[in-house]
């Protein structure tokens, strides 16, 4: 059985490294453990973070006369990582009820990591149910923001969460929950690639490479949670 881990740890550690962060927001960070969640059937996930493509070929692009060849801070200071997941259940009450585990699995290591900069409210026109969680750590120029968005509608739960040096933080997320529950799953499972271009099924719902709700983001990738495809290892 898998988990839901609530940032990407690639993501979440670049930004650290980037950041010059300690360990407190990686503990901020919980993964949610599936088992003994009722009435699952399916669970994916979805990473993006920035074009390293694009960011890789601007260092090979001379800088013009008089100006600053950029470093890698430069590009990264407003780097941000998502992660979107979809859990799917046979019934509303179920999603009703996962959502709630969910909530209470993941709040606690929440406010702990990050203390007085918790924050923690219900989220309106998102779903059937939706909250809205942030959080903070470092100082001013170097700051990083957690934001997540866990929602409900129908079957269905959707969990947003961001890492981010970038002060828009909040309006990403609900930008990528809106694109999602504007969406529409397709018909049977899908086909699932590991390298983000899974089509088809509830991968229909999640936001691909080019729409507008992402900016400049990209997909990293694709993760099939529940059920474990056979000869998968745990996480």
């Amino acid at each position: 059985m898998k988990c839901i881990h609530f940032v990407g740890f690639l993501g979440l550690f670049a930004l650290i490294a980037i950041a010059g962060r300690g360990m407190v927001a990686a503990q901020s960070a919980p993964s949610i453990d599936l088992a003994g969640i009722d009435g699952l059937q399916h669970a994916v996930s979805r990473a993006y973070g920035p074009d390293m493509t694009a960011m890789m070929n601007s260092f090979a692009t001379p800088a013009a006369p008089g100006a600053a060849t950029p470093s890698v801070e430069d590009l990264m200071k407003n780097a941000s990582y998502v992660s979107a997941t979809i859990i799917q259940y046979d019934n509303g009450d179920h999603a009703s009820s996962g959502l709630d585990k969910v909530n209470s699995s993941a709040m606690p290591a929440l406010q702990s990591g990050f203390g007085t900069t918790f924050q923690e409210s219900d989220l309106s026109g998102f779903g059937d149910a939706a909250k809205e969680i942030k959080g903070s750590e470092g100082q001013q120029g170097s700051m990083m923001t957690f934001e997540a968005i866990l929602l409900r509608t129908g079957n269905f739960n959707y969990f947003v969460t961001i890492i981010s040096q970038n002060d828009q933080a909040d309006h990403m997320a609900r930008e990528i929950a809106t694109a999602m529950l504007n969406n529409h799953a397709g018909d049977g499972d899908g086909t699932f690639s590991a390298d983000g271009t899974s089509s088809g099924g509830i991968w229909k719902l999640l936001p691909v490479n080019g729409d507008a709700d992402l900016g400049t983001l990209v997909v990293l990738g694709d993760e099939i949670l529940f059920p474990v495809p056979e000869g998968t290892p745990s996480s």
